[in-house]
């Protein structure tokens, strides 16, 4: 048998041993205490949903505690409800609603917002990552090239560069990509130029394109 068959077996116990005390306890189920099984059941559902299926549940977080924990607290709640409306024996079916409907409410709210700046937050790592490497890789095209037998004024051309490119912006831009690429490329050409009137150009062109990125990407940002 599978660990996955056995997870489900374990989680179906709680189910049948819970519902069998409760009926074996109450001797006329009302509609307000099924109405609150119900809401009981579906807050223990989630649970095992999310502690089965969702991938990464101990990195999912929703204020600052993972999915999963929020979850267990949206049970144990409703588990104090449910008890509270069979001890107390709750006479309002609406009341019952209400009550159970917020707090499934609140629980829903705090988690997809929560799962949605999770998201933006992955994405913008992601672009931010994108944009270290692409410093990083364009560095180190650039030093390599320093490190060839050039004239020392060139050396001192493709320092400034680096320095331009190491004291930059790292977040990137979808307005400059198209330029990013460019930049790659120049750099890689740059590895093959024999003349050093053409690597001069090359170089010149270099530092007006990776300007330009600057440039757009400060105005995006002011913007």
């Amino acid at each position: 048998m599978s660990n996955h068959s056995m997870w489900w077996i374990l989680n179906s116990i709680f189910v049948v041993v819970f519902d069998t005390v409760f009926f074996l306890l109450v001797n006329t189920v009302t509609d307000i205490q099924w109405v609150s099984l119900a809401f009981l059941h579906i807050s223990y559902f989630i649970v095992v949903f999310f502690g089965t299926y969702l991938k990464n549940k101990m990195t999912n977080i929703v204020l600052g505690y993972p999915i999963i924990y929020l979850s267990i607290l949206y049970f144990l709640l409703t588990f104090i409800l449910s008890l509270a409306i069979v001890t107390f024996e709750f006479t309002s079916i609406k009341i019952t609603f209400i009550l159970h409907f917020i707090i499934l409410g609140v629980y829903l709210f705090l988690l997809f917002s929560n799962l949605m700046m999770n998201k933006h937050t992955a994405q913008q790592t992601a672009v931010e990552r994108k944009s270290i490497g692409f410093i990083k890789e364009n560095i180190a095209g650039l030093e390599q090239l320093k490190a060839a037998p050039i004239a020392a004024s060139k050396k001192n051309r493709i320092e400034e560069i680096i320095e331009l490119l190491r004291y930059g912006q790292v977040v990137s831009h979808n307005d400059t990509f198209d330029l990013e690429y460019s930049i790659r490329q120049h750099i890689n050409d740059l590895i093959s130029v024999t003349s050093d009137e053409e690597l001069s150009h090359k170089l010149q062109k270099l530092e007006e394109l990776i300007q330009r990125r600057e440039i757009i990407i400060k105005s995006a940002v002011t913007n």
